[in-house]
């Protein structure tokens, strides 16, 4: 009796099974949902858009719509339908059900109805929404495990699209895991998931890593086919199948970079950065909408020579140095595995992931300002005495260790002399040499091998990025380049030698911008540290950068007949400190509405305002054809076409940056520019 009930149940799954598969084959998906996907979300909504679509063939089915129920946990979020209106035998359907970006898992069930029925077409669970980033590189991208555990960081929603291997790998998500060979299903490498891991974290939204990386292998391994990307006898074309079939191409956040040691053979500085180049122009054209590129600079070691080692290091920081949105982080200050090439756990790849996590969450996720999450690097290298050389340090505001013998990690070209000793006194590193560098033309920072200091490092333990024979010059010319920078930003044509004088030392000490019509002061005026005297009077400045408040202005500060209104403490503090006008704030026009709306007077426009909505009331309707809205830098931020015959011009100024603001009028005969501040 048993058999013969055995027997007649496998009988009836076996029909229900191609019954059921009978009315699936009549139904095409060319979208829809699988197990464990990421979709990528709009970060203006929160949520990401399920896409459901395909065509019924009505031959095999009586279906008269297609329906979608999607779960949240294990209750009903949302039911959508769509009536299917045939052609011939063929019905198309396109349903875009939503999902919210939260640590909480959905299930998709899609039906096929009709009046008496509804039949289960497909069912897709643990379908989440959040954010997904790229991993490319060579082993220390890869990130196996060498001694430590990364699984640590496991969490069921940090999920990974197939795998890595050379040899192909299914297309199916996974939960992450970092332990592992790049052939193994879900390996994101050890940093890897420790990056997602604090990401998914502090952001409580599902993390998707797509790791390309090949181990040994040398920048070219990693090149396009131009002809066909999507070859899959590339890497290049294997990852980027990966990211296609998740349907994320135009979704990936950021992507991050660790290779070189198999280019420190010989090859030169300017070999490696034309080939990154090359492929950074790649991803950006089969990864639109990456916002940030972050490469790890290489450290000593993989049984390559320093000198050798130098020039990779040296490409790295170019690369971050010549290319927008590209940021560099050293690795200088880790600890490698007793291999001396790859890392532990617990003091290296965690901390790779940790500091790239700081700088996401800045770049990214809006952070605020953060001091030493950066990697120290170095903007000058100055001759500031007969044997002694000074690094100024690109962020002032970070906190910088020497340690004992670093000296020894320092290369001078051009003399036999050598750095014999350093300290740091602020964002300056300061050199000793052996002897007068009066023939040095050059410095390198070549680091060390084996361990992991001495070094120059910041307060956070992150150690400096090296260099290759950066030229060492003189402290004017230091000077004389961010003062040209401020001319820049404002397109002004004056020469430096014409707005600055020098003092006994050859440095610039006073700097007058006077009525300059400057709307931008760049982060660079802080560099200026000999300046006893600077004038701002008279330009349409709304604020200061936080590095003005490193100078010391003794002699002469004047601000007077700006906009400068909700300044951070730390600035008003400073402006209270030096300047000569110790009521400087009564003079600026943000605070003197009669003076700033002067000249609107004057031409008889009226502004009226409440909260972020502003009214322009013309004076006479038939003056002015059409208007635009644009910021004290000329940047057009609201049109107004065809306002012939209107006296009332309304904008709604929500989400605007407040600052200085022209309303432009022109006509056929008068054209008028009046001044507003919003505030």
């Amino acid at each position: 009796m048993y058999r013969f009930f055995e027997h007649n149940m496998s009988i009836y799954i076996l029909i229900t099974y191609f019954f059921i598969s009978s009315l699936t084959a009549q139904v095409n998906f060319t979208h829809s949902p699988s197990d464990l996907r990421v979709y990528a979300r709009n970060r203006a909504t929160d949520s990401a858009i399920v896409p459901v679509e395909g065509s019924v063939n009505k031959s095999g089915t009586d279906y008269t719509s297609i329906m979608v129920k999607v779960y949240r946990g294990a209750s009903l979020f949302s039911t959508a339908s769509q009536e299917l209106t045939f052609s011939g035998n063929n019905a198309n359907f396109t349903l875009a059900p939503k999902i919210k970006a939260e640590l909480v898992d959905y299930r998709i069930e899609i039906y096929g109805v009709n009046s008496t029925a509804e039949t289960k077409i497909k069912t897709a669970n643990r379908v989440v929404a959040g954010d997904a980033f790229i991993i490319q590189g060579q082993s220390n991208a890869q990130a196996m495990q060498y001694d430590g555990d990364a699984n640590v960081n496991k969490n069921p929603y940090i999920r990974v699209l197939g795998c890595g291997d050379e040899n192909g790998c299914n297309l199916n998500w996974h939960e992450a895991q970092g332990n592992s060979f790049r052939d193994q299903d879900g390996n994101t490498g050890q940093w890897g998931l420790r990056l997602a891991r604090l990401l998914l974290d502090n952001k409580q939204i599902p993390i998707a890593i797509i790791n390309g990386a090949h181990g040994g292998k040398p920048v070219e391994f990693f090149q396009r086919n131009d002809a066909n990307p999507l070859d899959q006898n590339t890497n290049y074309g294997r990852l980027l199948k990966r990211v296609q079939a998740g349907e994320l191409t135009g979704q990936i956040r950021a992507i991050v970079w660790h290779q070189g040691e198999s280019n420190a053979y010989g090859q030169s500085s300017d070999f490696y950065v034309g080939k990154w180049k090359e492929l950074y122009d790649d991803w950006m054209e089969d990864y639109p909408n990456v916002e940030m590129t972050y490469i790890f600079q290489i450290r000593n070691g993989c049984k390559v020579t320093e000198d050798n080692i130098a020039s990779i290091k040296e490409a790295h920081r170019q690369l971050a140095e010549e290319l927008d949105n590209v940021d560099i982080m050293s690795t200088s200050g880790e600890d490698h595995h007793t291999d001396n090439c790859h890392f532990t756990y617990e003091s290296g790849y965690k901390l790779f992931g940790e500091h790239i996590y700081s700088l996401m969450d800045r770049d990214l996720y809006n952070a605020p300002y953060a001091a030493n999450i950066e990697a120290p690097q170095i903007a000058w290298a100055e001759k500031t005495g007969n044997s002694e050389i000074t690094l100024i340090m690109k962020n002032r505001h970070d906190r910088y260790t020497w340690e004992t013998d670093a000296e020894n990690d320092f290369q001078l070209a051009g003399t036999s002399v050598t750095v014999s000793s350093g300290k740091v006194e602020n964002y300056k590193v300061i050199l000793t040499l052996s002897g007068s560098i009066s023939t040095a033309n050059t410095i390198t920072y070549l680091g060390h091998q084996q361990t992991a200091a001495p070094l120059v490092r910041n307060a956070n333990d992150i150690g400096t990025v090296h260099f290759k024979n950066f030229p060492i010059t003189m402290p004017f010319t230091r000077d004389s380049t961010y003062v040209q920078a401020i001319l820049d930003s404002n397109g002004r044509t004056e020469t430096v030698a014409s707005i600055s004088q020098t003092n006994g030392t050859g440095r610039i000490d006073m700097l007058n911008l006077k009525e300059r019509s400057l709307s931008v002061l760049p982060p660079e005026v802080g560099l200026l540290d000999d300046l006893t005297a600077l004038t701002l009077e008279g330009n349409d400045l709304s604020t200061l950068p936080l590095s003005i408040t490193h100078l010391t202005p003794a002699s002469l500060l004047n601000v007077n007949g700006n906009y400068f209104c909700g300044l951070p403490d730390s600035i008003n503090n400073w402006l209270d400190t030096y300047s000569t006008d110790k009521d400087w704030q009564q003079t600026q026009l943000c605070y003197n509405p009669v003076k700033h709306n002067k000249e609107m007077y004057q031409s008889g426009i009226q502004v009226l305002s409440s909260r972020n909505h502003m009214t322009f009331i013309l004076p006479n309707s038939g003056i002015y054809t059409s208007a635009r809205l644009v910021n004290a830098r000329g940047k057009l931020i609201h049109p107004f076409d065809n306002i012939k015959g209107t006296t009332t011009l309304e904008w709604n100024a929500n989400g605007v940056v407040k600052g200085v603001y022209y309303l432009q009028l022109f006509g056929q005969e008068e054209n008028t520019s009046v001044l507003f501040l919003l505030m």
